[in-house]
């Protein structure tokens, strides 16, 4: 989630219930692998060739991937055209741990270990450079992204998420209504940046914020980029029995 800004920019009770209004949230091309390429796609664009965080020549698919892809949900916006412009993954527990752990080792220390299965990591935001500066303008993108990645992290029973991230970003979703706080000093994880840490509970109002924005626009037109998420079948299978409906 580096750079993001710099080259543009306990569960809720039943009575606190909120109806989604309805998006376009497009079912991933019927080849599954398909999607997921598209937005690996992206992710070498801008961490391979444009600020070289992933060296390219690891990529000779002209995709950027790691071995948490497998255990991670993707999300991404796409236009109508179906071109892939911003994506960020929800990186679930498994025997890998996180990726972050790599580079602060005591982050989850204070979280009992049953707790592991309960938390998520939210990483590789990215957003295509020509849509940068209308998202901090207007950040219609991350609405819809942290939309879906609050009702994806709810259905599946997470209530605690971290991510690293410069402090300008973490100051940009405090105002989006999504409370990260920093859980520790700056470190060396594609630049430099720190780790942050939000329950899921205190991003409710965040959430709420976005559906009533989205609300007072479905209707008047059709919104400007369509969502899908797409995860291994194997990860798919194991979460299946997990999942729950978001209020």
């Amino acid at each position: 989630m580096k750079n993001l800004l710099a080259i543009r920019r306990r569960r809720p009770h039943s009575s606190h219930v909120v109806t989604p209004p309805r998006e376009p949230y497009v079912a991933p091309p019927r080849v599954p692998d398909a999607a997921l390429h598209a937005l690996q796609r992206l992710r070498y664009d801008v961490y391979c060739l444009e600020q070289r965080f992933v060296d390219a020549a690891r990529c000779t698919d002209g995709r950027e991937s790691d071995e948490y892809d497998p255990h991670a949900i993707h999300f991404a916006a796409a236009t109508e055209t179906g071109e892939v412009v911003a994506t960020l993954r929800l990186v679930l527990d498994s025997p890998l741990g996180f990726p972050l752990e790599r580079h602060a080792p005591t982050l989850l220390d204070d979280r009992p270990r049953g707790e592991r299965a309960r938390t998520g990591e939210v990483s590789r935001l990215i957003i295509a450079p020509r849509y940068r500066s209308a998202t901090i303008r207007e950040p219609l993108i991350l609405f819809g992204l942290f939309r879906h990645l609050y009702e994806e992290s709810w259905r599946l029973g997470l209530d605690y998420l971290v991510a690293a991230m410069e402090s300008k970003l973490s100051r940009l979703l405090r105002r989006l209504g999504f409370p990260f706080l920093a859980v520790g000093g700056p470190i060396s994880y594609f630049g430099e940046v720190i780790p942050y840490g939000a329950t899921l509970a205190s991003m409710r109002p965040g959430y709420r914020r976005i559906i009533a924005y989205q609300r007072s626009w479905v209707g008047g037109g059709r919104p400007p980029f369509r969502y899908f998420r797409v995860s291994s079948e194997r990860l798919a299978a194991a979460r299946l029995g997990q999942r729950r409906d978001c209020a």
